[in-house]
């Protein structure tokens, strides 16, 4: 039998690893091994998955002024730490943890409670949410700072969402199938996130 305290370890690791995975490996299926170098641009998919892996754990097991609030405070210290790069770096860092953030949002708090989606439904669901809210705020930084550049940088954009989404879309769905199967084993019934 395990302990309530292990399915919290489990839960908070698979939460965490398995989108960053699922992003990372659907990015080097389609774009080779450059997607774990740092110097390519879609080294952002498995950064954006830690992060989102991090805030929806905080999401599912904090109420939702906790997580508001440890939301922007992680935008602005991202934010903070950015300013060596200049302020184009600052506002894109924020623009998009405050999406993570709304979107993370939509995803657990909406979306989570809504009784007709469960299971591969929610996920699909999720996958659709935060692709397209990387693709809006990606929209947003074109048109601030790479408008002569539009057509490729929409073109990268369209991509990177594309992945992120269903990256994170199945990496939640195998996090959640391999919790129920490590719940079933310790006879815990209970979902354990269900939001505060």
């Amino acid at each position: 039998m395990t302990s309530v305290g292990d399915n919290r370890t489990a839960e908070a690791l698979l939460t965490v690893l398995c989108p960053t995975v699922c992003c990372v490996g659907l990015g080097v299926i389609v774009h080779g091994g450059t997607v774990l170098s740092p110097r390519s641009s879609f080294f952002q998919l498995g950064v954006n998955a830690l992060i989102v892996g991090v805030l929806v754990l905080m999401a599912r097991w904090w109420s939702i002024r906790r997580f508001l609030a440890a939301g922007a405070i992680l935008s602005v210290v991202l934010g903070v730490a950015a300013v060596r790069s200049g302020p184009r770096i600052v506002f894109h860092t924020v623009l998009l943890m405050a999406m993570w953030v709304g979107v993370v949002y939509v995803n657990v708090r909406a979306l989570g409670q809504l009784r007709g989606l469960r299971g591969i439904g929610l996920h699909i669901a999720w996958s659709i949410v935060f692709g397209i809210g990387l693709f809006v705020s990606g929209a947003v930084l074109i048109v601030l700072f790479r408008p002569s550049d539009t057509q490729a940088s929409m073109v990268f954009y369209a991509q990177l969402s594309v992945l992120t989404g269903v990256g994170m879309g199945a990496g939640f769905e195998v996090q959640d199938r391999l919790l129920a199967g490590l719940r079933h084993r310790s006879g815990d019934a209970s979902r354990g996130w269900e939001p505060k």
